[in-house]
């Protein structure tokens, strides 16, 4: 038997107006001015002359809260790496995600409202969540190829939106304070556990994490689809489990199932072209 619960469509994607630039990289020194070696220690182990102490991040479950009440962010309007003024030395060992924000007729945010981050350390995903003053979205996700982040994805389910950035290693983060947007610091701690979060051009696995599972089977992600249909399936050498859930064209959206009984051994589960592999008992 499968229960699930599915993400509610939405509407297309909404216009924003250009952004002021931002500086993605260090500035040119001034002639004649010192420069620092490359193996530089990071100032005070800071991955970022401005950001957090090492002391303040963290490296599994909430990390804390980013923004404050009100604001009058209302888009999300781009997400994107901010690495290039990492502390020298740091550069390899971390990154800065920023998500900036628009007002509802597109202008940049002067601010975000209350934002909760967490990191989900089986699937490997920091999770940013938005209050449900923000309701729409320029971006459904976008490849950010770094060295600890991968891709991030917005998702909406029946709380609000998320940022989903599904990381390449196993990290610890830290939120920044930032005026209308949402910055959070990232340092590596290790290499990626097995098993986490999987995802293609039309779902993303998040549950079942790890390389055992049993049942009831708890199987959970996001997708997005042109019909508004995802096909989620469970198949190993002893049968195969199949079932729609209605995710929306635009951005991507959560869905959930639960898996009473199906198929062990070595078992394949998909949604859409994102496939996990798990050992099911």
């Amino acid at each position: 038997m499968l229960l699930l619960v599915a993400a509610c469509t939405s509407p297309a994607s909404p216009t924003v107006t250009s952004l002021p630039p931002v500086l993605t990289s260090a500035p040119e020194p001034a002639p004649g001015a010192p420069t620092l070696p490359a193996t530089t220690e990071p100032p005070a182990g800071r991955c970022f002359p401005d950001g957090p102490r090492p002391d303040d991040f963290v490296d599994a479950g909430v990390v804390g809260t980013a923004g404050g009440p009100g604001g009058d962010a209302r888009l999300i309007a781009e997400i994107r790496l901010d690495s290039g003024r990492a502390a020298p030395g740091a550069e390899a060992a971390c990154e800065r995600l920023a998500v900036e924000m628009a007002t509802g007729d597109g202008a940049p945010a002067t601010g975000v409202g209350i934002v909760e981050v967490e990191l989900l350390t089986r699937a490997a995903v920091l999770r940013l969540r938005f209050s449900s003053a923000v309701a729409d979205t320029a971006v459904a996700d976008v490849l950010l190829e770094g060295g600890l982040v991968r891709r991030a994805f917005v998702v909406r389910d029946p709380d609000g939106l998320t940022v989903e950035a599904h990381l390449a290693a196993a990290v610890a983060a830290a939120v920044v304070p930032a005026r209308g947007r949402v910055v959070v610091d990232l340092r590596r701690v290790g290499d990626l556990p097995v098993g986490t979060a999987v995802a293609g051009t039309s779902g993303a696995v998040l549950e079942p994490a790890g390389a055992v599972a049993s049942y009831p089977l708890l199987v959970s992600g996001y997708g997005r689809s042109a019909t508004g249909e995802l096909t989620v399936t469970i198949s190993g050498a002893d049968g195969e489990v199949e079932e729609s859930v209605a995710v929306p064209v635009y951005p991507w959206g959560r869905f959930e199932l639960v898996v009473v009984d199906g198929p062990t051994g070595t078992v394949e589960v998909a949604a859409g072209d994102a496939v996990q592999t798990v050992l099911v008992g």
